[in-house]
C-alpha cells in the first residue's frame, strides 16, 4: 500500500559545517509504521535511530509463492552512530522481535505450519566486533538460540560464539506425510565457533535420539535409533544405529575440511541380517557394508 508521512519533515541544511539535521517524524503504511523519533544530525559523524513500530508479514504476501503464506507483526530499532574523522567502523545495533509469527509452506499438497512462540533477532557493531544472535523458539516444540561474533572484522576477522538446538521434535514434519506415516525423534546440538572466516572451527555434539520414521518409502521397519556428530575444530566424527525389526545397521564416518578447498567425507553402514520388505513382491535379509565418500570432485560409492 502508499506510505504517508505523519507529519512535514523539518530539514536544516548548514552548508559550513557541512551538515544536514532531519527532523522527527513517521511514515504510515496499511501495513507498517516506521518513525525518526529524535533529531538526524548527519554529516561527517552522527547518529540516527529509527524505530520500527509495525511491520506486518502480509506486506510481504505479493513477492512470496503461493506455496508460502506468512503472518504475524515484527516491531524493531536501529540505533547507528559513526564518525568518518576516526578509522573504523560505524557502531550501531538492530533488534527484530516477532509476535504472532506464523509460517505455512505447502509441500506436496499438504500444508507444514510452523508457528513461533518467540522470535528475536539481534545485530551489533561496537569496540571493533560484529555480533549477531538469535532466539527462536516454536510453539510446542524446541528452540534454536545462539549468536556469532567476529572480532577485528576489517582484518583477523576471528570468529567467536556459540550455536544451540534444544529438544527439536522432528514430529513438526508430520502433517506432510500420508496416512499412517509419521516421524518422531528428538534433535539437539550444542555447538562453539572458533577459527577465523578464512579457516572456520567447530566444537560440540549434535545427537538425534528416539529416531523413528514409519512410511511406505521405508525398505525397512524402523525402531527408535540414534546418531551423534562430534566437532573438534575442522574435524568431525559420526556414530549411530539404525534399529530395525530385525537387525541393526551400525553408522560410522568422518570428515575434515582443514583444507577448505579440498575437503573430504566417509561414511560406512555395516548390518547383519537387516529384514527388508518391499511390497508386494520382495522380503528379505540382507547384511549391508557400504561405503561413501566423498571430495570436491567426486562421489563414490
Amino acid at each position: 500500500g502508499p506510505w504517508s508521512l505523519t507529519r512535514d519533515i523539518a530539514l536544516d541544511y548548514r552548508n559550513k559545517e557541512q551538515k544536514i539535521s532531519i527532523g522527527p517524524h513517521c511514515w504510515l503504511n496499511p501495513n507498517a509504521e516506521l518513525c525518526v523519533p529524535q533529531t538526524i544530525d548527519a554529516g561527517a559523524e552522527g547518529r540516527a535511530v529509527v524505530n520500527l513500530n509495525r511491520f506486518d508479514l502480509a506486506m510481504l504476501k505479493p513477492f512470496m509463492p503461493e506455496t508460502t503464506q506468512a503472518s504475524g507483526i515484527f516491531t524493531g530499532k536501529a540505533d547507528v552512530a559513526w564518525d568518518t574523522t576516526k578509522e573504523g567502523l560505524p557502531q550501531g545495533s538492530i533488534t527484530l522481535s516477532g509476535r504472532n509469527v506464523q509460517v505455512t509452506q505447502t509441500v506436496n499438497d499438504a500444508a507444514l505450519p510452523v508457528a513461533f512462540q518467540t522470535l528475536n533477532l539481534t545485530a551489533e557493531l561496537r569496540n571493533n566486533r560484529a555480533e549477531l544472535g538469535w532466539t527462536i523458539r516454536l510453539t510446542n516444540n524446541g528452540q534454536f538460540d545462539g549468536q556469532v561474533q567476529v572480532t577485528d572484522p576489517q582484518g583477523r576477522r576471528n570468529l567467536g560464539g556459540n550455536v544451540n538446538i534444544r529438544n527439536f521434535n522432528l514430529a513438526m514434519i508430520n502433517p506432510i506425510f500420508n496416512r499412517g506415516e509419521k516421524a518422531a525423534g528428538m534433535v539437539s546440538a550444542n555447538l562453539r565457533l572458533g577459527g577465523d572466516v578464512q579457516s572456520p572451527q567447530l566444537f560440540g555434539q549434535l545427537q538425534v535420539t528416539g529416531v523413528d520414521i514409519d512410511g511406505n518409502f521405508m525398505p525397512f521397519d524402523m525402531q527408535p535409533s540414534q546418531l551423534a556428530v562430534n566437532f573438534n575444530g575442522m574435524r568431525s566424527t559420526l556414530a549411530g544405529t539404525v534399529r530395525t525389526q530385525q537387525g541393526e545397521i551400525y553408522l560410522n564416518g568422518d570428515a575434515d575440511w582443514s583444507q577448505i578447498e579440498n575437503w573430504r567425507a566417509r561414511v560406512t553402514a555395516k548390518g547383519s541380517k537387516v529384514r527388508i520388505t518391499v511390497p508386494p513382491m520382495v522380503r528379505m535379509d540382507v547384511s549391508p557394508d557400504v561405503v561413501f565418500e566423498a571430495t570436491p570432485n567426486l562421489f563414490t560409492l
